[in-house]
């Protein structure tokens, strides 16, 4: 599928809005759906013979994961709003357009500040979701 296709269809059409998860990924889920309480859709690479998973996540103001770790990388596109983010105990800003890398085992959270929510696309390069929440 070319770049083109991607933007036509949108991201939607890519991925199933409903699935069956194993008790991990149902843990993991719902603690970020009540930390976000708005809408968050994954894509789990193992079940596509891909070696990602990506959450498209929109989160309201005020809201957002605790802290938590991932044994591999994970990238984070930020599409709109602004959030307040905690990597390894470094406290900073960042907003649309920006694009974050957290390595492995790196200790993270983030809040979305301001008035509109955050959206982002966060790329874990992992086949499965691996979560440690602190």
């Amino acid at each position: 599928m070319t770049s083109a296709v991607l933007q036509a269809e949108g991201l939607d059409a890519l991925w199933p809005r409903t699935r069956t998860l194993d008790p991990q990924e149902r843990a993991m889920a719902q603690h970020m759906v009540q930390d976000l309480a708005e809408a968050l859709h994954d894509f789990v690479g193992a079940g596509h013979g891909v070696g990602i998973c990506v959450y498209l996540l929109h989160a309201l103001p005020g809201r957002g994961p605790g802290p938590h770790r991932h044994p591999y990388d994970e990238v984070q596109f930020i599409r709109e709003g602004r959030g307040l983010y905690v990597v390894n105990g470094e406290t900073f800003e960042a907003g649309a357009g920006e694009i974050l890398v957290i390595k492995a085992g790196e200790v993270h959270g983030f809040k979305c500040i301001g008035e509109e929510p955050l959206v982002q696309v966060d790329v874990h390069l992992s086949p499965q979701f691996i979560q440690e929440n602190l």
